[in-house]
Parts: structure tokens; sequence; C-alpha cells
């Protein structure tokens, strides 16, 4: 797991920041370069912001990258707005654009799948969220496995993801604990989403702390 949060920080935070300096900070030939590179920035940062696990740094947090992006869109559009939109490139040059290119495309279908997530077009069943007196986040939940890992089984199709945040927008104290106090929504009460009548109940099984869950889902996922 320590290659996944390393990963996550990565992701989250290095990569937001090297990228917004490296957009607010640059010197561009013409603003056809700055429009590759505001795009190539652009799409990741909206990438991060509808797909990233902001559960596990902080919901919250991740309103700053599109505050610090537009600031630093207006910042360097103040550099090129007397340069001319395009001037003639080599060929190491348009390698560098074809593969800025490319980048940016494969972010924009991303971001495409990540909000079709969001869209059902089949009859939907209205529920009641099954929780109560609290701040939640959806976790993993959607119609594509995209943002929500649980819809290549079809058993958990429909499955969510949910924890609760604290203050901080934090799903628990610290990165990624063992101990299940730890995290926010330990202890919380489930209601029912619908009315009917229960069948059978079990509550003998033993608790998993989220690293073993995510060993568990692994195993079930692959099945």
């Amino acid at each position: 797991m320590t290659l996944s949060i390393i990963l996550l920080f990565t992701t989250h935070m290095i990569l937001p920041f090297v990228f917004i300096l490296w957009l607010g900070k640059g010197i561009f030939k013409s603003k056809f370069d700055w429009l590759i590179r505001w795009l190539l920035i652009g799409t990741f940062i909206l990438y991060i912001f509808l797909f990233g696990l902001w559960g596990w740094f902080s919901y919250y947090f991740r309103i700053i990258w599109p505050v610090l992006f537009i600031f630093a869109s207006f910042k360097s559009y103040l550099k090129v707005k007397d340069v001319p939109f395009y001037y003639k490139k080599d060929i190491k040059n348009w390698v560098s654009t074809g593969i800025n290119l490319v980048v940016i495309i494969v972010f924009v279908l991303f971001n495409i799948l990540v909000i079709s997530g969001y869209f059902y077009n089949e009859e939907p069943l209205n529920l009641f969220f099954p929780l109560k007196n609290g701040v939640y986040y959806i976790a993993h939940g959607g119609s594509n496995p995209l943002i929500n890992y649980h819809n290549v089984n079809r058993a958990q199709r429909f499955a969510l993801d949910i924890t609760r945040l604290n203050l901080l927008g934090t799903r628990s104290e610290g990165i990624y604990p063992r101990e299940l106090p730890e995290y926010k929504i330990y202890g919380d009460t489930i209601y029912s989403p619908c009315n009917g009548l229960v069948m059978d109940a079990e509550n003998s099984l033993e608790d998993l702390n989220p690293p073993e869950i995510a060993r568990e889902s692994f195993k079930i996922n692959r099945r």
C-alpha cells in the first residue's frame, strides 16, 4: 500500500503543483505553444478534480488546483498576448507538440468517460441514502468502471464505497491507518434505503481493516 500512497500523493499533489508552476512561469514563443500547454495542464487538472480520491487527503483541497490553474492561466496569458499566434517549427518542436496533443486527447477521453459515469441510461430505482448526521463522500460509485471498480463485477455492479468526512474533508486520522476507530465512518448507524421486510441478518463476521478489505475486494473481482 506504500506504493499506492506514493502514487496518489504524486498525482494529487506534486504533479498539479509542478504543472501549474510550469504554466505560470513558462516562456512561450507563440500563442499556439501557450494553448497546447494550457490544454495539457487543464485537462489533467479536470481529470484529477473529477476522478481523484480526495477523501485520502482532503475533499475540499481539490478546489485549490482549479483556482490556481485559473490564476496561472491569466498570469501566463499576459506574457503571450502580444506574441504571434504561430511560428514555424522544426522537426524536434513538432515531435514535442505531437506528444502533447496525444496526451491531451487521452485526458479528454478519460474526462468524457468519467463524466458519463455520473449518468445512467436505464430506469433508476429511487433509494434513500443509508447514512445520516454527517458529511459523506462516494469514493467509488457510478455506471462505469473508471469511477467504480465494482462495476466490472455483476454482483457488485451498483455497489458504492461510502466514506464519512471529518472537518478537514478527510476520511480518517492519517492517510491509511490500520485501526478502524481512526476512520470517521466507523460505528455509524446504517439505515434501510427502502421499505421492506428483513428476512435475514449476519453479525458474526470479523471486522477487516482497510488494507485487508482492499485485498479481499481484489480477490472477489478477479473471480
